[in-house]
């Protein structure tokens, strides 16, 4: 072996690849952070959607406050809530248990009856359950009668509309004071005559402009009291106590 040879130097032998592990495992801190992002974006759509929803049905139950007094116009069911929310009118009298759409209603009623309210032949009495409209008998019948007169017209044409402007179930209640009739057995006939002769008039109306008689009349209740609830207590004989009530219910 020459010289040459053994003077050779000797290969370094080759340095082996390390593998970093903070360089290896770099993808997993993406990864994570887009998992996280993505939660981000997940949570806030969700919570963006369920606000959305909210406000849907805040407008949708501020909407139908506003415009659900009548259904879809005329002939259609005065519409309540479950939950009955008080009213404050502009007077700041609290009516209890009367909705903003009830209320719109009995504004309307006091408006139509200004005239007859003003002069005290009519009294507008708001329940959480009903509208009650009390009309004295004078504007309908004479003293002792049944026989609806004829200036009674322009307040029947009144109560025309004001009935026809909605399908809710009404009840004419009639009273009497309690003097003894003169063509009448009793108070207890006097008022059922005069309940259905009212009846019979808004029927007619209704008829005439082409409603079926017997679809008319199925919403309403004739109810008689002769002199059993007198307005007046402390006089039987006052005249107040002759009164027709037309109750118009909520439901």
């Amino acid at each position: 072996m020459s010289e040459a040879a053994e003077e050779a130097p000797e290969k370094e032998p080759k340095e082996e690849k390390k593998c970093e592990s903070a360089g290896g495992l770099r993808w997993l801190i993406t990864y994570a952070d887009m998992i996280t992002l993505l939660l981000g974006v997940f949570i806030i759509l969700v919570g963006s959607s369920s606000v959305e929803s909210q406000k849907f049905k805040e407008m949708s139950s501020a909407f139908s406050r506003v415009f659900s007094v009548f259904k879809g116009g005329g002939g259609e069911k005065l519409e309540t809530r479950a939950k009955k929310e008080p009213v404050v009118e502009k007077s700041g009298y609290r009516i209890p248990g009367v909705t903003v759409p009830e209320q719109r209603f009995i504004e309307q009623i006091e408006k139509g009856f200004k005239e007859e309210k003003t002069s005290g032949r009519v009294v507008i009495m708001p329940t959480e359950e009903a509208i009650r409209v009390s009309f004295q008998d004078r504007l309908f019948f004479k003293k002792g009668s049944d026989d609806i007169v004829l200036g009674s017209e322009k307040t029947l044409s009144k109560i025309e509309s004001l009935l026809f402007s909605t399908n809710n179930n009404i009840i004419i209640e009639a009273h009497t004071d309690a003097s003894q009739p003169e063509k009448f057995r009793s108070n207890w006939e006097l008022s059922a005559r005069r309940a259905t002769a009212l009846l019979s008039a808004l029927t007619k109306k209704a008829v005439a402009k082409g409603i079926d008689s017997l679809e008319f009349e199925k919403r309403f209740e004739v109810v008689t009291f002769a002199d059993t609830e007198l307005a007046v207590p402390s006089d039987p004989l006052s005249y107040k106590n002759n009164r027709v009530d037309i109750v118009i219910k909520y439901e």
